[in-house]
């Protein structure tokens, strides 16, 4: 079976999958072996990001030749912040794209290659900290201001927020500006260098 998929790119075949739910039998027919080994052999080239609460199939992202703004940032993110990461929707279109686990806080992420995002854009995060799915949210564009949105949702440019995370565990800043004493389980925050640390 191995030899059977010799040569074959992967991440090339599976490309207009990237950022949908798994489908497996679909994977299995285009590399041309079965289930199990599709699953198997996707796993270098792939993440597969679980439903937060089970109940749905994981969300396929690319690791390797992603050229998009979403497919950037969730690799990014994935790779920088450690915690688990999960999916969430309600209803059809109001998907949640990355959602990091920090100890007991949920942080949400949508993304918008875009420097005009529309409500419609940043909305799931709104909804997702109304229905407790999320603490609070954070909507990446490649705008060129900061601001907030619906209460629980901090809009700013992907730029600006990489220099934040730089600098602290990501959910610091948010938690410091809104006066929030209680910090995520996990985290410790360092007054002098104004920012969190692993405990």
């Amino acid at each position: 079976m191995r030899k059977k998929l010799e040569g074959v790119d992967i991440a090339a075949r599976l490309e207009d999958m990237d950022g949908k739910v798994l489908n497996a039998a679909e994977i299995a027919r285009r590399l041309g072996v079965s289930r199990r080994t599709a699953v198997d052999r996707i796993a270098g080239v792939a993440r597969l990001v679980p439903y937060l609460g089970g109940g749905h199939k994981p969300l396929l992202y690319l690791r390797t030749g992603r050229t998009d703004f979403k497919g950037l940032c969730v690799n990014i993110l994935m790779d920088r912040i450690d915690a688990g990461f999960f999916w969430w929707k309600a209803q059809r279109r109001r998907k949640i794209d990355l959602i990091a686990k920090i100890g007991s806080t949920r942080i949400g992420f949508c993304f918008c290659d875009s420097d005009h995002p529309k409500t419609r854009d940043w909305s799931p995060l709104a909804y997702g900290a109304w229905q407790k799915a999320i603490d609070f949210g954070y909507f990446l564009d490649r705008g060129s201001r900061r601001y907030t949105r619906g209460g629980a949702v901090k809009a700013m440019p992907l730029e600006w927020f990489l220099t934040d995370l730089a600098n602290s565990v990501v959910g610091a800043l948010w938690l410091v500006e809104s006066g929030i004493k209680a910090f995520p389980a996990g985290l410790r925050f360092n007054k002098e260098r104004k920012c969190c640390t692993h405990a």
